[in-house]
């Protein structure tokens, strides 16, 4: 009987050990997994998110601010909607494939809006996917496009400054061409007519800048010689033209352009202008701010071949694609606000 005993014991200290040896096995395993997931795709950090919504019966895109915390597979983040004053909690796993899946909810919880979204992380960290569930300002199950673009850390946007024009000039002639953007910037956006916006964070300094003026349909007609503009267009007293974005390109695939120009149709918004173009060229390479365009819904309407021939041999600057003279197109797109 003793002998029975002392056998079955041994046999339970030994599963007992075995077991612990395999669940210590399976732990390892999983932090292994984790400590892989976050090493190859990170995350954390804040993001420009865009997602489609419905506004009257219409497909609308909203942009909002994103912030995402990691731990191994697990992420977890919020997002926030200024204008319909509501705030989204995001909980999700990311694959070893790059895929991430999770559900969304209102924080406030009398809000009935839940969801689940799924999103592709590329090699810039940008993701993009869908979100499909319950809308509860429209009262009916919805979906549409997600995004998130990651913003520069600690990026601050204001106005140009004096002692900005260096950097400026220097970042125009790498990213525009070589003396494309006049020294005398300053004094052309010395009025409320112009807007001229930076982009700096503490580490890098200035990244980037947005200048961009007001104008009425018919100056715009006559300045770029189009024939019409877009109906969304030709009824305001007043759009805004975007002419110039410009980012560093160490620095480019982070949210940069897109904060830039959010933060400019913001300002043309408190100003009561509520129609905006924006001006990118086509060269051999491609057309420039095309990924911007899409990702912020401009629309295309007009390209005018050459536009910057005579304007390059007359000021003498380089292009960035095809040197003196410039044989690029201007693309012209719109939106309304």
């Amino acid at each position: 009987m003793i002998e029975l005993l002392k056998v079955a014991w041994e046999n339970i200290l030994v599963g007992l050990l075995s077991a612990g040896v395999v669940g210590l096995v399976l732990i390892l395993k999983k932090k292994i997994s984790d400590i892989r997931a976050e090493k190859k795709y990170p995350v954390a950090g804040k993001y420009l998110s865009k997602f489609e919504d419905e506004l009257n019966g219409e497909k609308v895109s909203v942009t909002a601010p994103a912030t995402f915390f990691q731990k191994g597979k697990k992420i977890s983040g919020e997002t926030f909607s200024e204008k319909e004053n509501r705030k989204w909690i995001l909980e999700g796993e990311i694959t070893l494939g790059g895929h991430i899946h999770g559900v969304y909810f209102a924080e406030d919880p009398h809000d009935k809006g839940i969801g689940n979204f799924f999103l592709y992380i590329n090699h810039q960290r940008k993701m993009d996917g869908l979100w499909s569930g319950y809308d509860s300002i429209n009262q009916k199950i919805s979906s549409g496009r997600y995004s998130f673009v990651p913003i520069a850390g600690n990026m601050k946007i204001r106005d140009i400054k004096q002692n900005d024009l260096s950097k400026v000039l220097e970042i125009s002639d790498q990213e525009l061409g070589k003396e494309y953007l006049d020294e005398d910037i300053l004094t052309k956006i010395s009025s409320d007519r112009f807007i001229f916006r930076i982009a700096e964070t503490e580490a890098n300094g200035i990244i980037g800048f947005c200048y961009s003026y007001i104008t009425s349909p018919t100056e715009f007609i006559e300045d770029f010689g189009v024939e019409s503009l877009p109906r969304s267009l030709k009824f305001s007293d007043s759009i805004g033209v975007i002419k110039t974005i410009a980012v560093l390109d160490s620095q480019k695939g982070k949210g940069v352009g897109s904060s830039l120009l959010s933060n400019v149709q913001e300002i043309l918004k408190q100003r009561n202008i509520h129609s905006v173009i924006c001006i990118g060229w086509r060269s051999e390479v491609g057309v420039n701010i095309e990924g911007l365009m899409k990702l912020n819904r401009f629309i295309f309407f007009k390209e005018i071949k050459n536009f910057w021939t005579i304007d390059s041999k007359e000021k003498g600057y380089l292009c960035v694609d095809c040197g003196n003279p410039c044989s690029c197109s201007a693309m012209i797109y719109s939106k309304a606000l």
